[in-house]
């Protein structure tokens, strides 16, 4: 593969892992206490922006370093995924 397709493959992986982070980053206004009028309970009350992002490109980067690892020093590709599935028809 290319630098363009392992590029492409960290981007999708760092929005992927985005999803995840958000969740662990931060609290709500409901559980600090604090509800600003006009926005609801669970909007964040103080989201942090640049840690969050620094969080999701470390993690984004362990796994990609774990997807690179596996397809080029193990030489697994995504045709070798098909042989452990089950065979139907």
């Amino acid at each position: 593969m290319g630098i363009t397709t392992y590029l492409a493959i960290y981007f999708i992986m760092w929005w992927i892992t985005l999803f995840l982070v958000l969740p662990f980053t931060g609290k709500s206004q409901a559980e600090s206490g604090d509800v600003t009028l006009g926005t609801v309970k669970s909007a964040p009350s103080d989201p942090k922006f640049g840690r969050i992002i620094i969080i999701n490109s470390i993690v984004a980067s362990a796994m990609f370093a774990i997807f690179y690892i596996t397809v080029e020093v193990f030489g697994v590709s995504f045709e070798d995924i098909f042989t452990f599935l089950p065979k139907f028809g």
